[in-house]
């Protein structure tokens, strides 16, 4: 029988209980939840050896023999909850529950994350995962409702449960499965697989890819701009990054295998982007809104189904086209926010269709984008914009002048009529006599 090891936690005389390995390591068991402590700082070796591992359930309200979980991948149909209800009478329930820590800090050298680790621990809001950590298993954040950010460092690779040949994967077994208050998350260069039903039910919003042959070059006049990306763990290297040339395309320098199922169930998730290791945005695209919707035998939509796995595998072109070919205004007009703000890749062509489409739907521009935390509205966020397009006409100014008075934001006409006086100052149209 192992030897075990348990620590002091904190309050209460709570005990962590450890178990040593017989090649010298130890690995994380059971950690208390009678504590409704804030942080949970697993150690990073118990009397001389070094912990790297965390034991299937560790965090959980609730624990299984490690036999038993063994034998949970080998299931025709991979579900945790009905593992569970089959070998209900060997569950051992934590005697006390105060929902596990708010936030776990995990030492260098740990090498196992095990299945369902961090399971239902209702209060916890932030966890970095370190670089030696080489895959995250099935349902590791699975029900952590309040997990708000997550750090994975470079060298991850695998995200998720595979399911092997005639095996399915439930829902639950997902790694970010109803992580609700989730919704932005940075994946590192590393990454290769992305398992089955990895987000399904999770709030995530914006996802960033991480992609090192997406450095970016600067372009010949250092005209454009590309976007900060939002990573959790780092700011972007700098506020205005120049980005390269319209019309050209990076290919993907390494490929990303992503599950069929990876991406069921992701209402919420509305931004995908391809960002360089300094956290520079260079590709972004926009989803359209209630994707579960969207059938893929559909033969005029089912493309945007596949949507998320193809951004993985395709250039921002892909996409375009969909925009063009498969309208819907939730979906192109969302694209046209998100590739008219980071151009990269964008032709001639396409930049003038996506400008037109902002212009034409000015006054249902809060059906596809939102207001920002600064306040500006919908209308005036789409405004600001398309009155940045070095392919703005005189004509267009005139329409969005009138889906501003409209909408009765009569600040906004004014900001552009001046900037219609501004750019065509040298017209003498009498489009105004309209208003």
């Amino acid at each position: 029988m192992a030897e075990k090891i348990y620590i002091p936690t904190g309050k209460n005389g709570s005990l962590a209980e450890y178990e040593l390995r017989p090649d010298g390591t130890a690995a994380l068991c059971r950690w208390p939840r009678a504590d409704q402590c804030d942080i949970a700082a697993v150690h990073g070796q118990v009397q001389g050896h070094p912990v790297t591992e965390i034991a299937p359930l560790a965090f959980a309200p609730y624990h299984l023999p490690a036999a038993r979980m063994a034998q949970l991948a080998e299931e025709a149909v991979i579900s945790f909850s009905a593992f569970s209800m089959k070998h209900g009478r060997e569950l051992e329930y934590e005697e006390q529950d105060a929902g596990g820590p708010v936030e776990i800090i995990l030492p260098e050298g740990l090498a196992k994350i095990g299945e369902y680790a961090f399971w239902c621990c209702g209060r916890l809001a932030r966890i970095r995962i370190p670089g030696s950590v080489k895959e995250l298993p099935a349902g590791a954040f699975g029900k952590c409702a309040g997990l708000r950010e997550v750090i994975l460092e470079e060298g991850i690779e695998q995200i998720g449960l595979w399911p092997e040949g005639t095996r399915e994967a439930m829902p639950e077994t997902g790694v970010f499965y109803n992580c609700n208050s989730l919704k932005t998350l940075w994946l590192p260069d590393s990454v290769r697989s992305i398992g089955a039903e990895t987000f399904n039910s999770s709030g995530i919003r914006c996802l960033s890819v991480c992609d090192a042959a997406a450095k970016q070059e600067p372009d010949g006049d250092g005209s454009a701009d590309a976007v900060p990306c939002c990573r959790p763990s780092q700011a972007a290297a700098s506020a205005d990054p120049p980005v390269p040339s319209a019309g050209t395309d990076i290919p993907w320098h390494h490929t990303v295998r992503v599950h069929p199922t990876a991406f069921h169930h992701t209402a919420d998730l509305q931004w995908m982007e391809r960002c360089d290791p300094d956290g520079t945005v260079c590709v972004r695209i926009g989803l359209p809104m209630e994707k579960d919707t969207i059938l893929r035998c559909d033969p005029n939509f089912g493309r945007l189904a596949v949507l998320p796995e193809l951004f993985f595998s395709a250039g921002p072109e892909a996409a375009d086209r969909l925009a063009k070919e498969a309208f819907r205004l939730d979906f192109s007009g969302r694209m046209a926010i998100a590739r008219l703000s980071c151009p990269h890749g964008l032709t001639e062509e396409m930049e003038r269709f996506y400008l037109e489409l902002l212009v034409t739907y000015a006054g249902r521009a809060a059906y596809f984008m939102e207001a920002d935390a600064s306040g500006r509205t919908p209308l005036k966020r789409l405004t600001e914009l398309a009155c940045e397009n070095r392919y703005l006409t005189r004509e267009q100014t005139v329409r969005l002048i009138l889906a501003a008075g409209e909408q009765q934001e009569y600040g906004l006409a004014q900001q552009i009529l001046a900037v219609q006086n501004e750019r065509f100052r040298e017209d003498t149209g009498f489009e105004e006599l309209e208003l």
